[in-house]
């Protein structure tokens, strides 16, 4: 309602048609604070995700949060095959700023920014977060703050999301992007969200090969293909039993590289490196040896990931912009 009055909208029986004549750009505008108003009310990431799914109930909206659908069993019964990147938190730590104006990065410099960033996202349940997320393991908080990303918002909802759908009796595949090609290392980003296009639609891979000569980026767009291709034809990335089944072009990836199993009581996952490994979630395995994060941030992450804040107070810290 605080949205619609804002854009002259306010409640009336009308409030629906004036709010679909209203131009697109308006709309966002208006909702990603772009006139200077910050609600009260509103996305843990906004502006940068202003708003989210909205959970109406219905059948041609959405009944429910999803992971609780796929646990009641309501949802399309199919194979699946999914997964993230090893850094896929890092791209997002240097827009900390633009959610929480003022607050200034490295967190190594500016700590206060790490507690800032805490209140802010998990409110009463700092102490749980802090309790699991220690400097000392990480060495600074950039790192720290670049790993809690990751696992919340990717690597523990897919623990989540596999262990769900193999406890439905279908088949299960995880995967964890890991290949750290030259200006992924050097510009400190590492494997960061969305570096694994290049190589999913084979674009860019003359201007990558000179970066980093000591890697294949074609080998590795090849073992993409090939898993990805071959799940879609047959439900199994290994292209099956049957070698003289194997897709076209694939004889030389199923052969040489380790098969990906699929993911069932030991949680293997198939790390996409330049030579594929097969790995397991473990309990214990501490950064930077946590290409998967453990059992206890997991375990966090499944009871407060779905419940982050969305009123938030008065913000007290500086309203100043600035980005180091």
């Amino acid at each position: 309602e605080d949205l619609a009055k804002r854009l002259g909208c306010p409640t009336s029986p009308s409030q629906l048609e004036c709010l679909r004549k209203l131009p697109a750009a308006t709309l966002i505008e208006v909702e990603s604070g772009l006139d200077g108003h910050r609600p009260k009310v509103r996305s843990p990431l906004w502006p940068l995700m202003p708003n989210g799914p909205a959970i109406d109930g219905t059948e041609s909206g959405l009944l429910d949060v999803p992971m609780k659908l796929v646990r009641e069993g309501r949802f399309n019964r199919v194979p699946l095959l999914l997964g993230s990147n090893e850094n896929g938190g890092s791209i997002f730590e240097p827009m900390l700023p633009i959610v929480l104006p003022g607050v200034r990065l490295p967190v190594k410099r500016f700590p206060e920014t790490l507690d800032i960033a805490m209140r802010y996202f998990f409110q009463d349940n700092v102490s749980k977060v802090e309790a699991v997320y220690l400097q000392k393991e990480f060495g600074d908080g950039d790192k720290l703050i670049k790993r809690m990303i990751r696992d919340l918002i990717f690597m523990c909802p897919l623990r989540a999301l596999a262990s769900a759908w193999f406890s439905s009796g279908l088949p299960t595949f995880l995967y964890v992007f890991d290949f750290s090609y030259g200006l992924a290392r050097w510009i400190g980003l590492g494997d960061f969200h969305g570096s694994e296009l290049p190589f999913v639609f084979r674009n860019w891979l003359e201007f990558i090969k000179p970066i980093d000569p000591f890697q294949s980026p074609r080998r590795m767009s090849d073992i993409i293909s090939c898993k990805w291709t071959s799940f879609a034809h047959g439900h199994d990335p290994n292209g099956g039993t049957t070698e003289s089944k194997w897709l076209p072009g694939c004889q030389d990836i199923h052969g040489r590289y380790s098969a990906w199993p699929s993911f069932g009581p030991e949680r293997f996952f198939y790390t996409l490196k330049a030579v594929p490994e097969v790995h397991g979630i473990l309990a214990d395995n501490y950064y930077p040896d946590d290409t998967f994060p453990r059992d206890e941030k997991c375990d966090l992450w499944d009871q407060l990931g779905m419940y982050m804040p969305w009123v938030h107070e008065e913000d007290t810290h500086s309203e100043k912009t600035l980005v180091v």
